[in-house]
């Protein structure tokens, strides 16, 4: 018996040979489809199963008094309320302000992040809008929050006065800066994908790829024993290989943190149109706004209209990365030089100061500049 008698069934037997091509090219697309969604369902599966409840993502609160002897216990005498503890990043749990940060990098990674700092520094008055053209004041304030702290270390090391892209500049620093720990802490908490499930996942679109790749062989077989011409069959099947190691090497995003982002999302709706409207103007309550949706959206409120040019993602390239430490000098470390308290002074001189100094942002000597601070 011959390969020929062996393969005398639908579709391997379609005498035609284009016709078997436009059935394998739609029984290929359909097939990687169906191998994408089948793959992220398992691995969400998988997650969903193992997922535990990080301990490093606990935060304890003040713990209930513990009697002492001779105490009068309410209801049980013996037993004692154990101290209450709020996960950090998970559905139920308000987010704490220095959450922000992070809801924003799962949220769009390095660009998320820049617009929520700079939507903090505006709404916090770091960044006040001078009468110069595109150009900002600086009133770095204590804070003792890490990320800010970078954040303005970085804007204070730009001068008193910046311009709406230097001011971009630093924001992205901080923000490439900061990413890891961010990152970090979001698999602290459960919200990336673990290993087995990218596993389960690959094991998917491999199984999915051979079954593919078998009827092309089986098919290619049957051609070459008739002596037919299968140039175009093997074209199709290293089609259906790259596109399964493509698969293969994708990851898809935790289960996890879509829900979370979900739930985040669906929790703030009032907040983001109180602060669209300008009726919340927090500090933190912007934030959370712009690490949600974004700073496109919230151009509209009425607060940050004149802020637009800083917002702007076309008004800055990424340049070469600069990390700055607390002296204020050029380093090589990539250690953000975080630890709290106070990264300058409460005040700054103005932009438009009328001083006819050649480094003044406003001087009005000839070839007026740029704008300020880069």
């Amino acid at each position: 018996m011959t390969p020929v008698d062996l393969l005398e069934f639908f579709p391997f037997d379609i005498a035609d040979g284009p016709t078997f091509l436009a059935l394998y090219f739609v029984l290929s697309v359909v097939g990687l489809v169906a191998t994408a969604l089948l793959a992220r369902a398992r691995g969400d599966a998988v997650e969903l199963r193992l997922a535990p409840v990080a301990s490093s993502a606990l935060e304890p609160t003040a713990p209930s008094a513990v009697p002492s002897i001779g105490d009068v216990v309410d209801v049980v005498g013996y037993r004692v309320a154990p101290a209450e503890v709020r996960r950090r990043l998970a559905i139920g749990s308000v987010p704490a302000s220095d959450e922000n940060w992070a809801i924003a990098w799962m949220r769009g990674g390095v660009a998320s992040l820049t617009d929520a700092l700079l939507a903090h520094a505006v709404a916090e008055g770091v960044l006040v809008p001078s009468d110069a053209p595109k150009d900002f004041d600086v009133v770095v304030r204590p804070t003792k929050d890490r990320v800010l702290s970078y954040f303005h270390v970085m804007l204070a090391t730009a001068g008193s006065c910046v311009s709406a892209t230097r001011a971009r500049q630093a924001a992205y620093e901080t923000a490439t800066a900061v990413g890891p720990e961010l990152a970090a802490e979001a698999r602290a908490a459960g919200l990336e994908r673990p290993s087995a499930a990218h596993a389960a996942s690959r094991r998917v679109v491999l199984v999915g790829g051979a079954l593919l790749l078998g009827i092309g062989v089986l098919r290619a077989v049957r051609g070459v024993a008739l002596d037919h011409p299968i140039g175009y069959l093997v074209g199709l099947m290293l089609l259906d290989a790259i596109a399964t190691m493509a698969l293969g090497m994708v990851s898809s995003a935790s289960v996890m943190r879509r829900r979370y982002l979900e739930w985040v999302d669906a929790s703030t709706v009032s907040l983001r149109a109180d602060v669209r409207s300008g009726r919340r103007t927090i500090p933190s309550e912007v934030t959370l706004a712009v690490a949600v949706e974004g700073a496109v959206r919230l151009l509209s409120s009425p607060m940050f209209a004149p802020m637009a040019d800083v917002f702007d993602a076309s008004s800055y390239r990424p340049a070469e990365r600069r990390v700055v430490t607390w002296s204020g000098s050029s380093s090589s470390s990539n250690d953000p030089p975080w630890g709290g308290g106070s990264s300058s002074g409460g005040s700054s001189s103005s932009c438009s100061s009328s001083s006819s100094s050649s480094s003044s942002c406003s001087s009005s000597s000839g070839g007026g500049g740029g704008g300020c601070g880069g």
